[in-house]
């Protein structure tokens, strides 16, 4: 019986420690045979003679196993590879955007809004934390509205295609036409009169390029003299004073919109910010707003506007309903 020196076991065991990632049926072969593989070699007497360094021929003998080994392991390996590879599981698929609930709050995700001749000039996605709840295809925090107790935490967003704005956002009696670019808009906006205004810089929303500008409500204006007692910058396009106004705003509230060109559609995406929200919601309201894509409208606009500014012979009627 030809019993493995000390060394014989120690190298076996270098090579158990060697590579562990190819199919066990391969691996198992080889060591087996590393084992089992009869010491006595025929050729090994015309390489090492017999008389010569007698002490060496166990040390060689399962040397040249270890070689034998690694030559194989080699010769495998892109296949074991390649096997690691087919064989890896395919990463799990986002969760695909479900349509926006017209109420309750909702649950953390993606969510889409179909366009809509007052809303989008297509189909758009974003993302929001759980707890945000949805009112008309706008989406916030949580929190009430101005003047309902605790609105000053409120922030979220709304968009809009529109056609017109008030030339006063507190006395809504006037209104201006706003062209058909986006230039014409923000100009438009940036002329109104009791609210402070800051802008226009450019940005890009969703892949398209804009114009962003802030409209801020001075924390001194006393809105119950305003018209219903109400800040509104625009009616609904057309201009239609009886589908809901653009918006409803408390002293120190500031609203972030970017007036954008989709394919040469004009789309408005309005961020309002309570004096008294936190930093937190402040910054899950930059990740919404960040969140939102937009699909590649149909190629005729469909914008409509005057071409002179309008007046309105009376203020919005007080039941009018708002966004």
């Amino acid at each position: 019986m030809n019993r493995p020196s000390d060394l014989d076991a120690r190298l076996c065991a270098w090579l158990e420690e060697g590579p562990t990632n190819g199919p066990d049926e391969v691996l198992s072969r080889t060591f087996a045979r590393a084992r089992s593989t009869h010491q006595d070699r025929a050729w090994l007497p015309y390489l090492i003679p017999h008389t010569r360094f007698p002490m060496m021929n166990s040390t060689l003998k399962v040397a040249a196993m270890a070689v034998l080994a690694f030559a194989a392991w080699v010769g495998v390996s892109p296949f074991l590879q390649h096997a690691a590879t087919v064989g890896d599981a395919p990463p799990s698929p986002s969760p695909s955007p479900i349509v926006l609930p017209s109420a309750g709050a909702l649950e953390g995700g993606s969510y889409y809004v179909n366009a809509g001749p007052e809303i989008a000039p297509a189909r758009f996605t974003f993302t929001v934390p759980a707890g945000w709840t949805p009112s008309d295809g706008a989406v916030s925090n949580g929190a009430p509205e101005y003047p309902a107790a605790g609105w000053e935490q409120q922030v979220g967003f709304e968009t809009w295609i529109l056609t017109h704005v008030f030339t006063d956002a507190c006395q809504h009696t006037t209104l201006v036409a706003a062209g058909t670019t986006v230039q014409e808009l923000t100009t438009a906006l940036l002329a109104q009169q009791s609210v402070t205004t800051s802008g226009p810089t450019d940005v890009t929303v969703a892949g398209y390029p804009a114009q962003q500008i802030t409209l801020g409500v001075p924390t001194d204006l006393d809105v119950s003299t305003c018209t219903n007692g109400k800040i509104r910058f625009w009616p609904g396009p057309g201009p239609d004073m009886s589908a809901g106004m653009c918006c409803i705003f408390g002293p120190g509230s500031t609203v972030t919109i970017d007036v954008v060109d989709v394919d040469g559609h004009r789309w408005v995406v309005a961020a309002r910010t309570g004096p008294g929200a936190t930093e937190p919601d402040r910054l899950a309201l930059q990740d919404v707003l960040a969140s939102i894509q937009i699909e590649s409208p149909a190629p005729s606009p469909t914008l409509a506007s005057s071409p002179m500014p309008v007046s309105s012979g009376s203020p919005a009627p007080s039941g009018s309903p708002s966004n």
